[in-house]
């Protein structure tokens, strides 16, 4: 009686032998459409990196359409949101984590989308893997404070609690909100780069957009018109695959 529970145990671990964590992603790719799509080494990566109060689904006919052109695709859940796990989120953070992920799966090029591209941008300034040779920031905000003042707005907080929380922000980065300025920081930036914003955006100023291409050299801007912040059109996709085949078939690295 005592000894079944191990032979038992031990005739489930023969059926189902742990995976490597190549295998795991390998065999769970398929079932995470949308959310994941892991595939062959051998081809070149994009990494997708969503915005605030969004998740990984956000990028499903995105997708779609890199797969179609021959890219591998990863779509990542930041910090807090999605299937992640976390509970603390902060740009910082995803950015990080986004360092993780690229060392991980090794991408060609980052797509991200508001705070998805405030990260993005950051983690190239900062982080940035030797793999990655593009960059893509669509409706991207240019300034952190620009983006606490709406929030601390919509939640109607007052000037003095307004001070303090500034104050403990700078406590615990060591920096004041203004050094985490992108359109400063993209000065830096080696590698080219895409800018899509829209002027009607109502989140993130489509000046924002303008300032960040003015000091980013390399990059390339495109203005639409009635797409709002989110950039949901077919069109913005088709510009982006659009760019990523011209400037790869320019460095040589991939002609999809």
């Amino acid at each position: 009686q005592r000894g079944r529970p191990t032979l038992e145990a031990k005739r489930r671990s023969e059926m189902h032998p742990k995976k490597t964590v190549d295998q795991f992603w390998k065999d769970t790719a398929n079932d995470l459409p949308g959310r994941f799509q892991l595939l062959t080494k051998e081809k070149p990566t994009i990494l997708l990196a969503h915005g605030w109060e969004s998740n990984a689904a956000r990028w499903q006919q995105w997708v779609k359409k890199l797969r179609k052109q021959g890219y591998s695709v990863v779509a990542m859940d930041a910090p807090a949101h999605g299937e992640s796990g976390s509970a603390q989120f902060n740009a910082f953070l995803y950015a990080e984590m986004m360092g993780v992920v690229a060392e991980r799966f090794q991408p060609i090029a980052i797509i991200g989308h508001s705070v998805g591209a405030f990260a993005a941008a950051f983690y190239a300034t900062h982080f940035l893997t030797p793999s990655v040779k593009r960059l893509v920031l669509l409706a991207p905000p240019s300034e952190l404070n620009q983006i606490f003042d709406k929030y601390l707005d919509f939640m109607q907080v007052s000037g003095k609690v307004r001070g303090g929380f500034y104050k403990k922000f700078e406590s615990l980065f060591n920096h004041p909100v203004s050094y985490f300025s992108i359109k400063e920081r993209i000065k830096s930036l080696k590698i080219k780069g895409l800018v899509i914003h829209d002027k009607g955006d109502d989140i993130c100023a489509f000046s924002d957009g303008e300032q960040i291409h003015a000091n980013w050299k390399g990059s390339e801007f495109i203005a639409t018109e009635g797409y709002g912040h989110t950039l949901r059109h077919e069109s913005v996709s088709n510009m982006v695959v659009d760019y990523l085949k011209k400037e790869f078939l320019e460095i040589g690295t991939f002609a999809p």
